[in-house]
């Protein structure tokens, strides 16, 4: 399968942008998909990390109370 092929297969295969980023996290989950600068260095994060953190982000809001 060509890198385009696959792309489309994906693509069509998600229903959302949250399926994408899913299915980004299940491929690829130490491909590195942001960075910050922390003392004049800049610092990665991966996919799974970035997984780990919307969930905390979520939970915090969809907790019970």
């Amino acid at each position: 399968m060509t890198k385009k092929n696959e792309i489309s297969s994906i693509l069509n295969n998600s229903k959302s942008l949250v399926d994408l980023f899913n299915t980004q996290v299940e491929r690829n989950p130490n491909k590195n998909i942001f960075f910050k600068k922390h003392n004049g260095q800049w610092l990665p994060q991966n996919f799974s990390q970035t997984d780990i953190n919307i969930n905390k982000i979520r939970n915090f809001f969809f907790r019970e109370k």
